[in-house]
């Protein structure tokens, strides 16, 4: 048997402003999609949700990125594969991604072939195409490269930024589930119809993303908190946000969070909060008992490995 895993994502700055041809920033997180490979009759079990049917979208992006490594090398494609994720499904955070380019390492490591983590991240974004249709592929990219990631317009720049041990990100899944597509839609939709205005938002949502690099690098952790809410208020003004967004992000700074925002399509899915130091066990706690889902990641910087 052959294992790896691969991390989760979050995007830091920039959501949907990206549509416009603004960056965004994303990084890796210690949150793993875990996938082992082994022969036998192609099989699929996943052990948060069981056997794979063969009607299934997941059994479908499987059945191509097998069919892709078998484009280029010669492999059996007689494997059962066990899928363990502790990544939330449909919270924005890159769960079909990581769960891909883990698959892609450990298949390519069964195989006995020469690879690197180019190949993985192209044969991953071959999966990703059938679950996401026209996927922007930092989801992918990060999962296999790890660290943070600037995108914009297509392009994807590797950051040379890395955090202090003594930081955390907490994450507060709303479990309000919705449609990416739908959302993208209604905020173009918004920009189509008050475009003298939006334009100013989109403007400064890219020198927003600028000014949060220079923060990273000089790991001052203010200024990237403060950027998180100015950030978060962006989001809100093109309509993304939900009254449970808001809620926590109120909450996460009452309760110590150097800044906070909702992460991904918005109108539910995650909110994250930035914490250094002591405090993150008692903000986690305080919330665990208010009844939230909440859970502390870092910064994953090696990617895709064996396990």
């Amino acid at each position: 048997m052959t294992c790896s895993k691969a991390p989760g994502k979050i995007v830091l700055f920039g959501e949907h402003f990206v549509v416009k041809g603004a960056p965004a920033v994303g990084f890796a997180v210690s949150k793993y999609a875990k996938v082992c490979v082994e022969d036998g009759s192609l099989n699929i079990i996943s052990k948060q949700t069981g056997r794979i049917e063969p009607d299934s979208l997941l059994y479908r992006a499987v059945k191509r990125l097998i069919t892709k490594v078998n484009s280029i090398f010669e492999c059996s494609e007689d494997v059962k594969i066990l899928i363990d994720s502790e990544i939330p499904i449909g919270s924005g955070m890159g769960s079909s991604a990581a769960l891909s380019v883990a698959l892609a390492h450990a298949y390519l490591t069964h195989c006995n072939v020469d690879f690197d983590k180019k190949l993985v991240n192209e044969i991953a974004y071959e999966a990703e195409k059938e679950v996401h249709s026209k996927p922007s592929g930092i989801d992918n990219t990060l999962a296999t490269f790890g660290g943070f990631l600037k995108y914009r317009s297509g392009v994807f720049e590797k950051l040379e930024v890395r955090l202090g041990e003594e930081v955390y990100f907490l994450v507060v899944n709303t479990n309000l589930r919705r449609q990416t597509g739908k959302i993208v839609e209604e905020v173009l939709k918004l920009y189509e119809k008050y475009p003298e205005i939006l334009e100013n938002v989109y403007n400064a949502a890219s020198a927003l993303v600028e000014k949060a690099l220079k923060s990273l690098e000089e790991r001052d952790y203010e200024s990237i908190g403060r950027l998180m809410l100015l950030n978060h208020g962006l989001l809100w003004t093109i309509g993304v946000s939900h009254e449970v967004n808001d809620l926590i992000v109120h909450k996460l700074v009452a309760k110590g969070c150097l800044g906070a925002k909702l992460s991904g399509a918005g109108k539910g899915g995650i909110v994250i909060g930035l914490v250094k130091g002591s405090p993150v066990d008692k903000i986690e706690g305080e919330l665990r008992n208010e009844g939230f889902e909440v859970f502390r990641v870092a910064p994953d910087y090696e990617g895709v490995r064996n396990v």
